[in-house]
């Protein structure tokens, strides 16, 4: 439709530059171009193009149809594309949370460890901290990559409920329309 529309915007445009530009010498004027009419000499560039009539409504509606199929097609195959994506985040995210929780059941136990020991020497105390201080951080590793393994199963669970809910709204549309 927008090539059809330019091409006859950009003939007329043309011929109105020939009508409006072209100017033969006198002696040849009968023979290569009429006289344009005084109304095409002043016509202003700024015009709108001219107007296509519109398609008719069933050659609209089909192109609506196509549109929504194709979108509905895109929808399906990025909800099909997520979907495993999805179910490998959910497997890592629990590995992850299993691991906070090993590391949380050793810390508990250092401490435990820290409070019930007599220590004969400052030596084994200094080495228990340490040990307990490296389950910390270990910890707050696991911690900080849980939250953004959280976060990237969140964004995809959205993601996934978007276009869930994109192809039901287009199926709803299609049934409608088929059953015109």
């Amino acid at each position: 439709m927008l090539d059809h529309q330019t091409r006859v915007w950009y003939d007329q445009t043309h011929a109105e530059m020939k009508t409006i530009h072209h100017t033969p010498a006198t002696h040849v004027r009968h023979m290569s171009y009429p006289t344009p009419p005084t109304q095409a000499r002043h016509m202003s560039y700024t015009t709108p193009p001219p107007t296509v009539p519109s398609r008719t409504p069933s050659v609209r509606s089909s192109h609506q149809d196509f549109q929504w199929l194709g979108e509905l097609q895109s929808h399906t195959s990025d909800y099909e594309y997520l979907k495993p994506l999805l179910r490998d985040r959910r497997l890592e995210l629990q590995q992850r949370q299993a691991q906070l929780n090993f590391w949380t059941r050793e810390i508990q136990d250092r401490q435990k460890q820290v409070r019930d020991s007599n220590f004969s020497s400052g030596a084994q105390r200094r080495e228990l901290q340490i040990q307990l201080q490296t389950l910390l951080r270990d910890r707050e590793v696991a911690r900080q990559d849980y939250q953004r393994q959280q976060a990237e199963f969140e964004r995809l669970s959205r993601q996934i409920q978007s276009h869930r809910e994109i192809i039901d709204n287009l199926m709803q549309r299609l049934r409608i329309i088929v059953s015109s």
